[in-house]
């Protein structure tokens, strides 16, 4: 798990500071990272005796040919590949939490936040900086893109996350926030959205 997180996740997540992911985008990442998982560690799949095999056995115990035959046809004995599926990444997510491994959108998050707070506070005006804060002006057609880079930050801190990056240490605080989707908007001065019961 170590050797993985030291080879492919360097590489999958090169530069992902600059990614703008929707929920479907990070679900499919999440699945991507399961499957080479599964296809690097996985055991394979179990070998179920039905019951016509095992009265079948015990009948024919003494013959080694029967048991060849019974144990070349592995697709009347494996286990479903459902089950299979459901129990592989059961325990590949249980020995990803023993060596405390970050899934791939987490560790996105995190240097994006990181990013965006290093982008805020840089004294010169260099490019990634103007880009950021520069707000087109006149009127564009309709359509485009679906989601802007800063939309994910300005929906935790408002429209001015630039200045509220400024607070290094309040932009810190807020980084599990961002990371985990936790409630953080009291450290911008917001209050959640009160759900009107009827």
């Amino acid at each position: 798990m170590r050797l993985f997180d030291a080879v492919v996740t360097p590489r999958v997540t090169y530069d992902c500071a600059a990614w703008t992911l929707k929920e479907a985008d990070e679900k499919r990442l999440r699945t991507c990272r399961r499957h080479m998982l599964r296809m690097m560690f996985a055991p394979r799949r179990r070998v179920i005796d039905t019951p016509e095999e095992l009265s079948q056995s015990e009948e024919d115990s003494g013959d080694d040919a029967c048991n060849e035959e019974v144990a070349e046809d592995e697709e009347d004995t494996l286990e479903p590949w459902a089950d299979f599926i459901q129990r592989v990444t059961h325990n590949i997510e249980t020995q990803l939490e023993n060596v405390s491994s970050e899934d791939w959108v987490t560790t996105h998050r995190k240097k994006k936040w990181k990013f965006a707070g290093r982008t805020a506070t840089v004294t010169d005006q260099r490019w990634s900086k103007r880009v950021s804060a520069w707000k087109p002006a006149g009127v564009r057609l309709v359509g485009g893109q679906f989601r802007r880079w800063s939309d994910c930050i300005e929906k935790l801190t408002g429209a001015d996350w630039m200045v509220s990056a400024m607070d290094t240490d309040v932009w810190l605080l807020a980084e599990h926030g961002y990371v985990y989707r936790d409630d953080a908007d009291e450290l911008f001065g917001k209050r959640p959205r009160e759900v009107a019961t009827v």
